[in-house]
């Protein structure tokens, strides 16, 4: 009987997980196609994007197949053990080093390749010299994550358990999570370590600056459309004022100038665009679209609720961090591993009431999930592709560059890869070990690393990064206090948003967009 329920209990773990990877397959599909440009597309530059964006996600969706797994192995109301799933948490943990794998080639190879394949397309210029180019650009990077991994099986580990405290509990953990690594692990772990602090980089910006101002946007709302109407017609205004300008140049019946010349089609073409769009706007003032505008104070109140939805989960990682500030048994040696959290964690606490309802705490964990990620595109889509202060694309809806949509495939890898790191902070018990129980002399108790190893059984997922922190001790201290820092820039993000102009729902049209759209 017992063998039977393992098996139902394995059975839908991997349902859940089908489902999930089904769902982000979806989405992923239509986000890319939303973006990417009506005109201006490729088909590698795109498949390319989908299978990136897919994979970092992917990561991610696997999580709460993860704590399913290790939650199914404890009976919740006597704490006693129920089955051990060894397969399955093999099976696991084989899938999230494909993952971590599949998402360095494309990071890394894949990506960078297809980058400047692209950008060498010429009808003058052969296949194979795109490829050549293409490889010649990328070789640097692959040797870059070779030496990262060569690195990582060179540096020796810190010392066991022994060495970092006398809880014979906790040293048993961290001495289990040392055994259970080997040299090749090393080097792996070594270089998904160094991936997430890239990817904290984006987190800083896009992520945090997403978070606070995916809601205050959807509170302050969009211009009113009289207010862009006054906007188009101004810059039609302009457009025939420069048009008379080059018309009065040449009136006595000289030839026209080549750049002249060029000059007048380029503002006739941007007329006609803002003259359309004018018309559309106009439109938009009478019929369904008056309905849309009597909608739009429940923005505000959506707004209201996201932004309380967001402080909830800042506050969730503020107080793990200072509760492992306070209470860690080792601090910096360890990475800030907690055996006895003093703080109640608010997201923690909601995930672990959540469970008797299954399965409403994993649909909570991955709409967080999805949360972060819609905050992220949110981010870029704001604050455009950058190099330090130089704009390069911009993310728009039919109209992103496949440039563009490669780079935004490559930072929600990144970012979807500190997510992992961060999905410690805003629940760490639930995501170590999700709703299991102890019994302790007949009393049940929340699994924790200080209680015995045999009696709990972590995820992979918190393993992996326990073992990173562990093996080499830098890792814990960068991630902890690289979470500081993203909680400092949330709280200039909300500064800026607040304080920042609601934009146009329309530019003008660049010299580039105008010919594609005659296109």
């Amino acid at each position: 009987q017992r063998r039977t329920r393992g098996t139902m209990f394995v059975g839908t773990g991997w349902i859940i997980g089908g489902g999930v990877v089904a769902a982000v397959l979806a989405v992923v599909c239509a986000l890319v196609w939303y973006y990417r440009d009506r005109h201006e597309w490729y088909w590698a530059t795109t498949g390319v994007s989908v299978v990136a964006i897919f994979l970092a996600l992917c990561c991610i969706a696997v999580v709460p197949v993860d704590i399913y797994m290790v939650s199914a192995t404890v009976n919740r109301k006597t704490g006693e053990k129920v089955a051990s799933y060894e397969m399955a948490n093999n099976a696991i943990e084989i899938l999230y080093y494909i993952i971590y794998s599949c998402i360095c080639f494309f990071a890394f190879m894949v990506i960078p390749f297809t980058y400047f394949f692209y950008e060498e397309a010429d009808d003058r210029v052969s296949i194979k010299w795109r490829i050549f180019r293409g490889c010649k650009y990328t070789v640097f990077l692959v040797i870059l994550i070779i030496g990262l991994f060569v690195t990582g099986l060179l540096l020796k580990p810190s010392g066991k358990g022994d060495d970092i405290d006398d809880n014979s509990n906790v040293d048993d953990w961290i001495n289990y999570l040392k055994d259970e690594n080997n040299i090749v692990e090393n080097g792996i772990t070594f270089v998904v370590g160094c991936l997430i602090i890239i990817g904290y980089v984006v987190y800083f910006t896009y992520t945090a600056y997403g978070l606070s101002q995916f809601p205050i946007s959807l509170m302050k709302g969009k211009r009113r459309t009289l207010e862009d109407m006054h906007d188009i017609a101004h810059d039609i205004e302009l457009n025939r004022s420069e048009v008379t300008a080059i018309q009065e140049k040449y009136a006595g019946g000289r030839r026209v100038e080549r750049e002249d010349h060029d000059k007048l089609d380029l503002l006739k073409r941007q007329e006609k665009i803002l003259a359309r769009e004018q018309g559309r706007l106009e439109g938009s003032l009478h019929g369904c679209y008056r309905v849309l505008a009597v909608l739009k104070p429940f923005g505000f109140l959506v707004g209201i609720l996201f932004a309380m939805f967001t402080l909830f989960l800042v506050a969730s990682i503020v107080i793990t961090q200072v509760d492992s500030i306070l209470n860690s048994y080792c601090g910096i040696r360890c990475g800030f591993i907690l055996d006895k959290p003093g703080l109640v964690n608010p997201l923690d606490y909601l995930l672990v009431l959540l469970t008797p309802y299954f399965p409403l705490d994993y649909i909570l964990l991955s709409l967080i999930v999805f949360y972060f990620f819609v905050c992220t595109v949110a981010g870029i889509q704001s604050i455009s592709l950058r190099f330090l202060w130089i704009k390069l694309y911009s993310l728009k809806a039919h109209r992103t560059a496949p440039q563009a949509l490669l780079l935004t495939a490559l930072l929600l890898m990144f970012a979807v890869l500190s997510l992992t790191m961060q999905l410690m902070s805003l629940a760490p018990r639930y995501v170590t070990f999700g709703s299991q129980t102890y019994n302790n002399n007949g009393t049940l108790v929340r699994c924790s690393v200080g209680m015995p190893v045999g009696n709990c059984t972590m995820t992979q997922l918190a393993q992996m990064i326990n073992i990173i922190s562990l093996n080499q001790t830098f890792f814990g201290s960068i991630f902890y206090w690289a979470t500081w820092v993203f909680v400092g820039c949330f709280a200039i993000g909300i500064v800026v948003a607040i304080i920042r102009r609601v934009p146009s729902g329309f530019t003008k049209p660049t010299e580039e967009e105008v010919y594609d759209d005659e296109e």
